[in-house]
């Protein structure tokens, strides 16, 4: 039995945590088709987000760099949800 001592998504995870956010693991966990419709592939594509779910007028969001503010802002103005 291997050891792994820092998983691939371990760095993210510590983002995702000292940012205050929750980590969501896209190995496991789905997108939602039409959140992640919401943001033009080029843009997600080049800020590393992705949108996961969509309820009403929020949006989940999996970023690269989880304490964007203007990526967030951006998001947030493209797709007139609130980005959670």
């Amino acid at each position: 039995q291997q050891i792994v001592p820092n998983p691939p998504y371990s760095d993210a995870a510590n983002r995702a945590r000292d940012a205050g956010v929750p980590f969501v693991d896209l190995r496991t966990h789905t997108p939602e088709t039409d959140a992640a419709t919401l943001i033009p592939m080029e843009f997600a594509t080049r800020y590393g987000v992705l949108a996961v779910k969509r309820d009403g007028n929020r949006l989940w969001v999996a970023m690269r760099e989880p304490g964007n503010v203007e990526v967030v802002d951006t998001v947030r103005m493209m797709t007139r949800c609130l980005v959670q």
